[in-house]
């Protein structure tokens, strides 16, 4: 059994007005509904980089201090750098999310020199301005 694609009549069903009581995607509701989603989705990945920024402060602050008292074991060391490419790995996740708000996008603005930033992470911020902002933020 074949069925053949009659793109004439696609066509003419795509361009047809909409029936009566049908909503059209661009209305405010959906746009709502769209940016209560982005919230959801950009929150726990914000969260995860503030508690792995937290961790490695603190990795790095207890490594300065057994370093300055001669206490630094190979074990301080590594967590710290454990920590710091945690660290890398959350931003990274943040730039993969689009930004909800002018005021999220400053936030991934404020990381995108981080560890010498990346292309991805400049291409991220550049389609998040043009999405928000039409220009620079």
């Amino acid at each position: 059994m074949s069925a053949q694609f009659d793109l004439s009549r696609f066509t003419e069903q795509l361009l047809a007005p909409l029936p009566d009581g049908t909503e059209v995607a661009d209305s405010d509701k959906f746009r709502r509904l769209l940016k209560k989603d982005m919230k959801a989705a950009w929150h726990p990945v914000w969260l995860k980089l503030s508690i792995a920024k937290q961790y490695r402060d603190i990795a790095m602050s207890e490594r300065a201090y057994a370093g300055r008292y001669g206490t630094l074991t190979a074990d301080m060391r590594n967590e710290g750098d454990r920590r710091h490419r945690a660290l890398v790995a959350a931003v990274a996740d943040l730039m993969d999310v689009p930004a909800p708000t002018k005021t999220d996008l400053r936030e991934k603005i404020s990381w995108q020199k981080f560890d010498g930033g990346y292309p991805a992470w400049d291409a991220a911020i550049a389609a998040d301005q043009a999405r928000l902002c039409g220009e620079e933020a």
